[in-house]
């Protein structure tokens, strides 16, 4: 009867694929009480003299007070980052998504966390949308246009998470529409995109014969069991062990049937029956194959070669040995 086993030589496999995950947030223009995994600023174009100027608070634009982000300062910055010849990022997947938006004048700027977005954002999954208005997809070529439309009204890079989208000055009220978006304060915008994170699925096959692993190792309170202390040198520290394993000779286990299944008496004579043998103790095949006893497994450990316990597998219900054939049970986790 097994205690620990060693997988087969295909017993382990892992594979490395990229999962999507959809999300979607609610923002209330202006409030205080938004996520934290989608923000949106405002970015105004300077005047051209505006580099030049000397700075200070009265000069550096509109002042998000909930980002602490200054305007002007933000449209230079994505200006120079993403549609300048000094770019040091790609334009999505195909350098023409600058090619149908030139931003001007003020841009909102929707900021994906870096929670959020993982390893970038799945092309083609971005959307905004308000209420009574086409929403603003996203082509997935990095550009943003009105639905139903054409109007290409704004960038995504999905590799940083951030979109770009023409603010609509002229418009009264909050909408969509060919010119751009515009935000009316403690109104609701709804964006959504799916973004990707790289995943290793790890699988293990445990694979058992009918004479392993057939009863418990732990009912040792009887004294079915004796410990087995050991020690093994891991790294700088040395780990000691304790195993338990049959305990043919135990006076205890004698004591244990005595009392159980006969008077008890300091002598064991004919009027006493000492109950079974003590090779079915520890030999539980016959058990099985009468069925007055079957074992369950609810548990399996995972163990590296030096027995250290790396992870526990919980089945969802007990599952009973096969007497007669092999068991597999398929293990997957992710990293």
């Amino acid at each position: 009867m097994r205690a620990v086993k060693p997988l087969d030589t295909d017993g382990y496999t892992k594979n490395d694929y990229v999962a999507y995950v959809s999300q979607s947030y609610t923002i209330t223009s202006g409030s205080l009480t938004n996520t934290e995994y989608v923000t949106i600023d405002f970015a105004d174009q300077p005047s051209d003299d505006w580099k030049y100027q000397q700075t200070s608070d009265f000069d550096l634009g509109y002042l998000n007070s909930s980002s602490g982000i200054y305007s002007y300062p933000l449209y230079s910055l994505l200006n120079r980052a993403f549609y300048s010849s000094q770019s040091i990022v790609e334009y999505g997947t195909s350098s023409i998504s600058v090619n149908k938006f030139t931003p001007s004048q003020s841009l909102y700027v929707f900021n994906i966390a870096n929670q959020a977005v993982g390893e970038g954002v799945q092309p083609g999954s971005f959307s905004i949308r308000v209420s009574g208005s086409s929403p603003v997809l996203d082509d997935g070529y990095g550009r943003l246009y009105v639905n139903n439309t054409g109007s290409v009204v704004g960038n995504i890079f999905y590799k940083h998470g951030i979109a770009l989208v023409k603010n609509n000055l002229s418009a009264p009220s909050q909408s969509v529409s060919v010119n751009g978006l515009k935000l009316s304060p403690f109104l609701q915008v709804d964006v959504a995109f799916s973004s990707s994170f790289s995943i290793t699925e790890h699988t293990i096959v445990c694979k058992l014969k009918p004479t392993e692993f057939n009863a418990s190792l732990f009912n040792h309170t009887i004294g079915y069991y004796k410990a087995v202390t050991g020690s093994y040198v891991s790294g700088s520290e040395t780990v000691t062990y304790t195993n338990y394993v049959p305990n043919i000779s135990s006076s205890a286990i004698v004591q244990h049937f005595i009392d159980v299944e006969g008077p008890a008496s300091a002598s064991m004579g004919a009027g006493i029956n000492p109950g079974p043998r003590l090779s079915d103790v520890f030999n539980l095949d016959n058990d099985i194959v009468t069925g007055s006893l079957t074992p369950y497994i609810t548990t399996i450990g995972l163990y590296n070669k030096n027995y250290e316990l790396l992870a526990i597998v919980k089945l969802a219900n007990p599952v009973p040995r096969a007497k007669n054939v092999d068991q597999t049970f398929i293990v997957k986790f992710d990293t």
